[in-house]
């Protein structure tokens, strides 16, 4: 299924992809994670049918939880490799303060750039203020996945994150082949009704569009 994949991201014409795979920290310590993940992503070279594009790099999806591991000693393993960004995914709760606390906090033990993975998935169960708190953070990124057009509430939060100048990085954020492939040049055709609605240029949504990173 990588392999599948791989080859359904070259012909969207993705160019690099991050491996991002999910890191509970109640499930397994950091030393466990990067061990399974490099192992796997060894197994993955190592396929005779795996296409010579994209390229990929390797990196992890850390959930946020009240008592965070100390990540200090793994920085370079748990970022997006050959970046300072450090990906993470917020409990799909009701939004708590530790959670911004706890990615500042890392941010700033671990001089990282903290990128909040797909920001439109909470817009039915967050309030606007938890947002401010989350958009607080310093240097804080918000990384939207590329589906985000199929949402009214998704498609204002993005438009709100452009129009106040948030870094926004655009992925596709896909999982498997069938209910979750990527899908980025295939959704560019769509953004023409949404610069339209939103006031914003289309040259420069396609350019965030085609110049960003795909994490998977």
């Amino acid at each position: 299924m990588s392999v599948e994949m791989l080859n359904l991201l070259d012909r969207e014409e993705v160019c690099v992809i991050f491996a991002t795979p999910h890191f509970y920290c109640y499930r397994e310590s950091v030393e466990s994670f990067l061990e399974r993940r490099d192992k796997a992503y060894l197994t993955l070279r190592s396929a005779p049918d795996l296409p010579a594009k994209p390229e990929i790099r390797l990196g992890a999806e850390i959930r946020v939880v009240r008592e965070m591991p100390d990540l200090k000693g793994a920085v370079d393993g748990m970022k997006l490799e050959g970046t300072d960004l450090m990906l993470f995914e917020l409990p799909y709760d009701s939004y708590d303060t530790y959670m911004g606390e706890n990615i500042h906090n890392i941010s700033l033990a671990c001089g990282i750039v903290p990128v909040i993975a797909h920001a439109e998935r909470y817009v039915n169960i967050y309030k606007q203020s938890d947002y401010y708190e989350i958009l607080s953070i310093p240097n804080v990124v918000c990384q939207i996945s590329s589906d985000f057009v199929n949402s009214r509430k998704a498609s204002e939060l993005t438009a709100g994150l452009i129009h106040d100048d948030i870094p926004v990085i655009f992925g596709s954020d896909c999982h498997n082949v069938s209910d979750r492939p990527p899908v980025m040049k295939s959704t560019l055709g769509r953004l023409k009704k949404f610069c339209s609605k939103y006031k914003i240029s289309e040259s420069y949504m396609e350019e965030m569009f085609e110049d960003h990173f795909e994490m998977v």
